[in-house]
């Protein structure tokens, strides 16, 4: 222990401790610098994902306004984090994303979307009672 050193070794150790506990103090309390990742315009969209690799997504979606595009299918970069669980090919997705320093488009948040209600199917019985019955009378 620190205790079982001399006197003037413990005052080095403690200056040494209380310096390089300052620059980490230090360094927690710096603000980020911004960089483009969190400085660039956000936009949004919904989207068909259409494939699913390793560090990026292609999605087929509408069109996006502010950047003058059409509705078309492109590649998206993956954040780092990867695509969300649950997420895959033929599912629709509403996603966040910037255009990174490579003029890349770069997904910051990719939510799934509920999947659009099915009309109900028609069945024999259904049909029949919604078709209006023609009657003969007997002459």
């Amino acid at each position: 222990t620190i205790r079982s050193l001399p006197s003037s070794l413990r005052i080095l150790v403690s200056r040494t401790l209380d310096a390089s506990l300052k620059g980490v103090e230090a360094r927690l309390n710096v603000e980020p610098k911004p960089g483009a990742a969190n400085s660039a315009t956000r936009y949004e969209a919904e989207a068909k994902v259409e494939n699913i690799g390793r560090d990026q997504v292609t999605l087929s979606h509408g069109p996006i306004a502010p950047l003058k595009w059409g509705a078309m299918t492109m590649d998206f970069k993956l954040p780092p984090s990867g695509a969300p669980r649950g997420v895959a090919a033929g599912d629709k997705v509403s996603f966040e994303f910037y255009i990174d320093a490579d003029k890349q488009p770069q997904v910051t948040r990719m939510t799934l979307m509920a999947p659009e209600p099915k009309a109900p199917a028609a069945t024999p019985s259904a049909a029949a009672a919604a078709s209006p019955s023609v009657s003969r009378s007997k002459p």
